[in-house]
Formats: C-alpha cells, sequence, structure tokens
C-alpha cells in the first residue's frame, strides 16, 4: 500500500523546491493532486525533513476541508474528451444559459472555446491520459508554462485557462470532482492597449479644413 503522499522536487524560477503529491489511487495508477510546499531544496539534509512536516500537515487539512473521491464514476472521464463535450452545441450547460439563466451564449464564443481546447490543450503532452478527477493545481500552472514558452500572448493563456475553468468548476459545482483545482490559479500577465491622446497638432489635423472666404475689392471704375 503506498503513502498518501509522495515529496519530489520541481524548479521554480531558477530553485529547486520541495513539492508533494497526494492520495494514491489504484485504479489511475498516479496520485491525484500535487501541491507546492514552499519549502526550497538546500543545505545537507536539503530541508527534506521540514517538507515532509509540512506535507503532512498539508495532506491533514485536505482530509478534513477538502476529501477528494476516487477518479471513478464521472471524474473518471478522460479530462480533452470531457472539455470538448462541455463545449459542444446542445451540452446541458449551454441549454441551461439559454432556458434557465436567460442568458444565452453565442456561437462564437462556443466555438471559440472548443478551438482553444483542440489547440491549446488537447496538444499539451501533460494532459495526455488525464482524467477530469486527477487534474491537479501543478498541472495547470505546468501547462501556463508550457504555453507561455511556446509563444501564447497573456491574453490568450487566459482565454484557454477560461475555457478549462468553466466546465471543472461546473463539475465541481456538482460535487463530480471534490477540489477546484483552479482555486487560486493566477491569471496570466497581459498588456492592455490603451489609446494615446492625440498631440494639439493631431488634433489640429484632424480638424476639418476651415472654409476661405473671399472679399472682391470693391469696383473703383465708377
Amino acid at each position: 500500500m503506498r503513502s498518501d503522499y509522495t515529496l519530489y522536487k520541481r524548479r521554480v524560477q531558477g530553485v529547486f523546491m520541495w513539492c508533494a503529491r497526494f492520495f494514491w489511487d489504484e485504479k489511475s495508477g498516479r496520485y491525484s493532486m500535487s501541491r507546492d510546499l514552499d519549502v526550497p531544496i538546500e543545505g545537507k539534509k536539503e530541508r527534506r525533513k521540514e517538507a515532509g512536516k509540512k506535507a503532512r500537515a498539508l495532506l491533514e487539512e485536505l482530509r478534513r476541508f477538502a476529501p477528494l473521491p476516487e477518479p471513478s464514476g464521472p471524474a473518471g472521464v478522460s479530462l480533452t474528451p470531457y472539455l470538448l463535450d462541455f463545449w459542444s452545441p446542445g451540452s446541458r450547460y449551454i441549454r441551461e444559459k439559454a432556458a434557465v439563466e436567460r442568458k444565452p451564449l453565442s456561437a462564437a464564443y462556443i466555438a471559440m472555446s472548443r478551438e482553444n481546447i483542440i489547440h491549446h490543450v488537447q496538444t499539451w503532452p501533460g494532459f495526455a491520459g488525464i482524467t477530469l478527477g486527477a487534474l491537479a493545481h501543478a498541472m495547470i500552472r505546468d501547462w501556463k508554462l508550457w504555453a507561455a514558452e511556446r509563444g501564447l500572448s497573456g491574453r490568450k493563456i487566459n482565454m484557454v485557462l477560461q475555457s478549462m475553468r468553466v466546465p471543472v468548476r461546473d463539475a465541481y459545482r456538482d460535487e463530480v470532482i471534490g477540489i477546484d483545482p483552479f482555486h487560486n490559479i493566477r491569471e496570466a500577465a497581459h498588456t492592455e492597449k490603451v489609446k494615446g491622446i492625440l498631440s494639439p497638432a493631431e488634433v489640429q489635423r484632424s480638424l476639418p479644413a476651415p472654409r476661405l472666404r473671399i472679399t472682391m475689392p470693391a469696383c473703383r471704375c465708377c
């Protein structure tokens, strides 16, 4: 029988840190979630004892406040097919938006959300074979890093995060999964394009040209 947690090392901004995986699932053959412990790996003993103590405390907190069900049943569905089904016309969520909330989603928004999953979620190897119930906070952070290093803008990364966040949180509200892996996931930085203020010369050029009034000199021949 495996332990309910295991420590592992992860490089964060050039520094190696201790992290932990929690809740071993025999059916899927993997741990169900991961968390950063904010303990740097340093010194002769690498502060492993401190990391283990923090992992055990976090494990008890997770057991008490957010027990994780085994990823079986609805939680055991593959992640990307679930996301694609969610953004398919006729899904429960889309029908509820239109019929219950009276806030129908546009066809363009639904199509864009599906495209985000197809081109930017399904293509990441880290999500291959992952079930909905096994999606973890650390996986989402790893995906963000992969997307940024691949060249996606901060604005696009946030759009794709939204295309994932809405379906996953819908499953969390339905108690299909016991933990919201998007909790405390930060948005990617991006700069909005702000229109500049016109200079006086630019304002003058934007105005219509003044009309010239020509006055003929009085005739002096009479």
